[in-house]
């Protein structure tokens, strides 16, 4: 019937009911939408092949296409006449009106009602043999498969257990992840549905899977934590490891316990380094990508030519046949196909009986069928069909048919038989007999695969496996076959075919003995199947050499095994049983201690992480304590000095050699205005054997305060004593150890001037990164314990100055009140923090980002506890402990979270001072303890004799030092990737002095490109960059402490080892090899992208540097007193007077404003007396 029919009499008899029984009537779109609903789940089809009278067309629409109806639209007509109004009524009476589908006739889909009562009868059968939540999983794998299976296959689709438990979702049923794996296991168990494959563990399985997890949660770890965190015994693990380490899934972080890096004395903690890992996946991917696009072009061109080839010769000869051709025409045409490619051919168009061979289809447009199929025919008999696997549009894949029974009574010979092919393409009837245009299969008879021992049953069909191959002997093992036909399963894995001839398979088995499969006979040993096509050939049993070394039955040695196990673990039991109490108490304190270290450890990483975010936030403002430009070049020239003459006013003169003394200053000025005056005063005072390091740099030093304002001039000079340097350095066979030591003026001379010329981008961008990183580091290191006496930390990057003492602290909140200001504030503590300790930190939160010399020093204010009207204090009723005296904590005064306490200042008689490294004094103790004696040891927590024990290893603390590392990595990344950002905005001094390199090279005839990268980095990032790391006081106005002042050292190293041209080995000395061992080959690619860029800059003119030096000098004032830097360098001529050659130097320059000079350079030189060096 057509849809329209059925709709219209369905609907009349429902209304006709619902009417008698008094209720509403239905509209038609109800029961269309029953229709479609039917037609959509495949219960109605279309009837094939048959069409209305009116309708003529050949090609049948899809079996489950719903036609459009009600789509007609009559044409309006505005004509009154009458009789027009009539004729309209009369075409549009119902009885001359066509429907919409006329033509397209439905049936019932028997087959489809068939599966449907076949899979409630399965679903009842599971629900009452299992449970409903197992007839549930069952009825939604069927529901998934039940529209792409064939009603009539054993067996269904493969469905992932995600799919089921997505529809499961859907459906809203109250079942949850577990449940569902559960009852999927159970029917598994019940052979109701089997697992085809499992890809949860990917290609390593699912124990690597939980190993992977494990390392992804817990950063670093050893192997033994790996076994009892994923519960895999040391063996599997060991395997395991190395598996996905060798295919670069896991990384490892090496911890030697000693310089020579033996593997007795190393721990290896394992990782998972993300970015590496998805940048191999990805590679990976691409190279599969690669392989399968081989893969199909080789199967699209293999067989292309030949194929083409024959189509041709065919269409030929059946033009020579319409034409009357005679047969010797025909026979020069077939003969332009050789015998080799025609043996080709038909090994191409071949199959076995049992079919299943795979053959490949081309054609066009292929994709866009829903499921094509192919059958075999013989004499109009058809064949059962065959699924197809499209692959896209030109080609697809599809077994071969099983030979209908009938014909295949073949003999065991090379008789072959000759059948016709055709598909079901959606009821496409020309593809259904492609005999026409040449597409034939030859059948050949089924090949024979013999068993291992075929006089013997099969039960005792035994090998012993004891070479690397198995060999299964057969017959016409390749009259249609290839070794890509063939597969070998021993057990539940495969053994891989590497060799196939007529009559041998040559495959090479699994190391170990595989898993038995169920279906045979016996269930000890592994059987040996093959499969050819869509037939199995048992082959016999497969014994390893292993399993039966003893020559007993594998039985007995089992249950003697399990016999000897037994006693060995009731003897293990009863002498255990004595001392079983006490250790499984130190064991639960051993693991409990283990347990609060490790949730220490992931706490403050997690929270560090946090924090930082705050950090960054809260200096982001741009409030930072940089020094003026005077202040720094004082820094910079004069490291780690608080007063120096050139601060100090004009010094005055007295006596009656004043004028004299003048005369001489100022003929010593002029001179020093003259280039050859100063290039040989230098080079004569560097020729002094008393003439030290610190008397070059001094005089380097004051060089640059007396031309601060001429920079122009002071950079002529280095110019020249800088070429000088270089021609030296080639004599002596070694260029690259230049600027590498200040062991020269003209070296400490370039580190000023490169420093001055730096501070714009100090102080526009660098500068910024630099006190991110020392805040974030200071920040962390401050998180946790420090040590007031030894100064040794918690968190910190170097290892000598690491905590070796397993504390957990608390952390306590206070609320501050500030007497001199009136504020109140909230103040993280520890509870081992020493009062001064505790006053720095709520000093750092009072004065955040303000240059540290104006804020107060924590030792001049006092700490008093309003609840107990008790100033705190750190040697204040010290405890005797450990024959020395402890440091008061916080934790001594029993502070609790929100405690208030005042800051104000100090009212009370001060001690003597502490000595620099922070050994407390004994004289500096209260006068209660006056007479302890001189030799009193202080300690907070660590006593000194401990902690200056020489040869204490870090092994068991290297989970902190790369903790620390992991966190302060963001900002450490920041920081080089800001200095070695090459742009117009950097110094043009920068390219003006690697260009300079550059020419000295090439005119000193250096070939070696290690040479100039050297000098550029020895230059630049050595003799600034990591001078800048190590000593961040130079550029803010803050205060290092010593542990700060080791992990910036540590970063520096790091930042060394980065542009060093030869491999660092790892040793106590170098410890950032060992925690930026894995970064420093990445900051070696971006100093030599750094360099490289700078290079391709266009150059840099002297009027362009010129320039950007006079508004360098700008930038100074009169914060220097020049004369008194002019008299200290004056002191150097006095003390070389016999060695400075004054006379030639003046007669070689013809300088007349030293006239008066060349008269008397003796009595000049000699008779007058220069400022003291004080």
């Amino acid at each position: 019937m057509l849809m329209t029919q059925v709709v219209k009499n369905v609907t009349n008899k429902l209304n006709e009911a619902l009417t008698n029984a008094g209720h509403p009537e239905i509209a038609s779109s109800f029961v269309q939408e029953k229709f479609n609903c039917l037609v959509n789940t495949h219960f109605l089809q279309r009837c094939k092949n048959r069409t209305n009278t009116s309708n003529s067309e050949d090609v049948t629409d899809d079996l489950y296409k719903i036609p459009v109806t009600g789509s007609r639209k009559r044409k309006h007509s505005t004509d009154n006449n009458p009789v027009s109004l009539k004729k309209r009524r009369i075409l549009d009476s119902p009885e001359k009106e066509e429907p919409d589908d006329a033509g397209i006739y439905w049936k019932a889909n028997f087959d489809r009602f068939h599966q449907y009562m076949r899979d409630q009868l399965m679903i009842t059968a599971i629900a009452s043999k299992v449970d409903k939540k197992a007839g549930e999983v069952l009825r939604t794998l069927l529901r998934v498969c039940e529209l792409k299976s064939d009603p009539y296959s054993t067996v269904t689709n493969a469905v992932t257990l995600t799919e089921v438990r997505t529809l499961l979702r859907v459906c809203e049923l109250k079942s949850d992840p577990y449940s569902t794996i559960t009852n999927a296991v159970t029917l598994t168990e019940t052979c109701f549905i089997s697992k085809v494959d499992e890809s949860g563990g990917g290609m390593f399985g699912s124990k690597c899977l939980r190993i992977f997890r494990v390392l992804l949660l817990k950063k670093h770890v050893e192997q033994k934590q790996i076994e009892d965190f994923a519960m895999i015994s040391a063996k599997e693990a060991k395997e395991l490891l190395y598996n996905m380490f060798s295919q670069k899934f896991i990384t490892t972080s090496e911890i030697a316990k000693t310089p020579d890096h033996a593997p007795s004395r190393t721990f290896y903690l394992f990782k998972v380094d993300i970015h590496k890992l998805a940048q191999h996946v990805l590679e990976r991917s691409y190279k599969a990508m690669y392989n399968a696009t081989l893969r199909k072009d080789n199967e699209l061109t293999e067989h292309r030519r030949l194929l083409d080839k024959q189509e041709r010769v065919d269409a030929i000869i059946a033009s020579i046949d319409q034409a009357g051709g005679d047969d010797t025409q025909k026979d020069e045409i077939e003969q332009t196909i050789t015998p080799t490619e025609r043996d080709q051919i038909d090994t191409v168009k071949r199959t076995v009986q049992i079919g299943g061979r795979r053959i490949t289809v081309m054609g066009t447009n292929i994709n866009i069928i829903d499921q094509p199929k192919m059958f075999i025919w013989i004499n109009s008999v058809i064949s059962n069909l065959t699924n197809c696997q499209v692959k896209n549009e030109t080609f697809m894949f599809c077994p071969s048919p099983k030979l209908v029974t009938r014909f295949r009574r073949l003999k065991r010979s090379t008789e072959k038989m000759t059948v016709g092919i055709g598909f079901i393409m959606d009821n496409a009837v020309n593809v259904r007999n492609l005999t026409g245009i040449n597409s034939q299969l030859l059948y050949f008879p089924d090949p024979l695969v013999y068993k291992f021992e075929p006089e013997k049953e099969d039960n005792d069909n035994v090998k012993l496996f004891k070479s690397e191959i198995v060999i299964i002997n057969g017959k016409n093992l390749m009259v249609a076959a290839q070794r890509r036909d063939i597969q070998v399963a021993i057990g539940n894995d495969n053994c891989n075919v590497t060799h196939l001839s007529e009559d041998q398979i040559i495959c090479k088995p699994p190391t170990s003995q595989p898993d038995t499969t169920s279906g045979h006979s016996r269930n000890d040993i592994p059987a040996v199947v093959v499969h050819i096509g869509n037939t199995k050939y048992f082959v016999g049993y497969l014994e390893y050499e292993s399993a039966k070394e003893l020559g007993i039955p594998r039985g007995y040695i089992i249950g003697g095994m399990a016999g000897v196990g037994l006693f060995i673990l009731i003897t293990i039991i009863v002498c255990s049983c004595i001392y079983k109490r006490q250790k499984n108490k130190s064991k639960r304190d051993i693991y409990k201690m283990r347990y609060h270290l490790d949730n220490m450890e992931s706490n403050v990483m997690i929270e560090n992480i946090e924090d930082m975010s705050d950090l960054t936030a809260e200096i982001g403002d741009g409030k930072k304590p940089l020094y003026k430009y005077d202040e720094y070049t004082f820094k910079i020239l004069f490291p780690h000095m608080l007063d120096h003459v050139i601060l100090q006013p004009p010094i005055e003169k007295y006596g009656t050699n004043d004028r004299q003394q003048d005369i001489a200053i100022c003929h010593f000025k002029q001179l020093l205005q003259h280039k050859q005056f100063l290039l040989k005063f230098i080079r004569t005072l560097e020729r002094q054997n008393s003439f030290g390091i610190r008397d070059k740099s001094n005089v380097a030093s004051l060089l640059i305060i007396l031309y601060q304002n001429n920079l122009e001039y002071i950079t002529e000079i280095i110019k020249s004593l800088l070429k000088e340097l270089v021609e030296k350095s080639v004599e002596g066979k070694h260029p690259k150890l230049m600027l590498l030591r200040t062991e020269s003026v003209v070296e400490k001379l370039l580190a000023n001037w490169l420093a001055l010329c730096m501070y714009t981008q100090l102080k526009e961008s660098a500068g910024s990164s630099l006190y991110v990183l020392y805040k974030a580091l200071k920040f962390q290191v401050m998180k946790g314990p420090v040590d007031a006496v030894t100064g040794e930390a918690m968190y910190s990057l170097s290892e000598d100055r690491l905590l070796r003492k397993e504390y957990i602290p608390e952390i306590v909140t206070i609320t501050l009140n500030v007497e001199f200001e009136g504020k109140k504030y909230k103040c993280r503590c520890l509870d081992c923090d020493t009062i001064t300790q505790a006053k720095e930190k709520m000093l750092d939160v009072i004065y955040r980002n303000i240059p540290y010399s104006t804020r107060p020093a924590g030792e001049d204010l006092d700490l008093d506890l309003v609840s107990e009207s008790k100033t705190l204090e750190d040697e204040d009723n010290m405890k005797w402990v450990d024959n020395g005296w402890r440091l008061n904590m916080l934790k001594d005064y029993k502070l609790q979270n929100g405690a208030d306490v005042v800051l104000s200042q100090y009212q009370k008689c001060r001690p003597l001072p502490r000595p620099p490294n922070k050994c407390y004094n004994p004289e500096a103790v209260p006068s209660t303890s006056a007479d302890r004696e001189i030799s009193t040891q202080y300690w907070h927590l660590v006593k000194q004799p401990d902690a200056q024990t020489k040869g204490i290893s870090s092994e068991e603390y290297h989970s902190r030092l790369l903790a620390t590392k992991d966190t302060l990595k963001q900002y450490i990344d920041d920081f080089i990737k800001t200095v070695l950002t090459a742009s117009q905005n950097m110094p043009p001094a920068i390219k003006y002095l690697f260009d300079f390199l550059d020419d000295a090279a090439k005119q000193n005839s250096i070939t070696d490109p290690e040479v100039g990268y050297t000098w550029k980095c020895n230059s630049l990032l050595l003799r600034f960059w990591v001078n800048v790391i190590k000593n961040p006081d130079f550029v803010f106005d803050i205060h290092k402490t010593n542990i700060v002042d080791s992990c910036m050292s540590v970063v520096a190293q790091c930042f060394m080892d980065s542009f060093s041209t030869s491999d660092q080995n790892l040793s106590k000395n170098s410890p950032s090899n060992k925690l930026f061992a894995k970064d420093i080959p990445e900051f070696k690619k971006s100093i030599s992208k750094y360099l490289n860029e700078i290079q391709r800059m266009p150059a840099v003119s002297d009027q362009d540097l010129n320039a950007y030096l006079a508004e360098v000098s700008r930038m100074s004032t009169a914060h220097f007193t020049k004369d008194n830097a002019l008299l200290e360098l004056f002191s150097y001529v006095q003390k070389y007077s016999n060695e400075l050659e004054i006379t030639e130097i003046l007669v070689a320059d013809s300088l007349t404003e030293a006239d008066e000079l060349l008269d008397r350079p003796d009595d000049e030189i000699e008779n007058t007396e220069g400022p003291s060096n004080a």
